[in-house]
């Protein structure tokens, strides 16, 4: 039990990240369907302390949560995933989709060791261009995002989102 909570734990993608916070990392960023190697370093990005902080749930999520919900994820056919990578080839974050209803609600983050040098907005750009180019129907994408979390807001601004605010969220 201790091994298996272990190996969710590590990712195996420490050097990558090591060299990305040395050596500025680039673009362009390609995104590849998530895989069930990827369960780890999902569990990483979602439990980053800045990631909970900007999400309406604040806990950590444990490693039994989160495989249950990895899980859930590879069964249900409404839910696309896709991870981001480097020039190197290293990841630097995930973009989820999830088909509800009519509409698509978005979600993303972005590996900390690359923050704050656009990565996210190119991970959301071409996420959307890439869940269009899989001719997924929908109406909208929607992105719920907290008024505290502004490096999602001007994304999504960039992106020409349009804006509503919703009461006791």
């Amino acid at each position: 039990k201790i091994s298996k909570d272990s190996m969710v734990l590590i990712d195996g993608y420490g050097t990558s990240r090591i060299c990305n916070a040395i050596v500025n990392t680039s673009g362009p960023i390609k995104l590849k369907n998530y895989n069930k190697l990827d369960e780890s370093l999902l569990f990483n990005l979602a439990n980053n302390l800045q990631v909970r902080e900007n999400s309406f749930n604040k806990e950590l999520i444990t490693i039994k949560t989160h495989t249950e919900w990895f899980k859930k994820c590879n069964e249900n056919k409404n839910t696309i995933i896709y991870i981001a990578y480097c020039i190197n080839d290293s990841p630097i974050g995930q973009i989820r989709f999830d088909l509800v209803e009519e509409d698509c609600v978005i979600d993303f983050s972005v590996d900390m060791s690359i923050r704050g040098q656009g990565f996210g907005y190119e991970i959301v750009k071409e996420g959307i261009l890439k869940v269009k180019e899989d001719k997924l129907k929908f109406n909208y994408i929607i992105a719920e995002v907290l008024v505290t979390n502004l490096a999602s807001i001007r994304i999504f601004r960039k992106l020409n989102f349009c804006e509503k605010y919703l009461e006791n969220r």
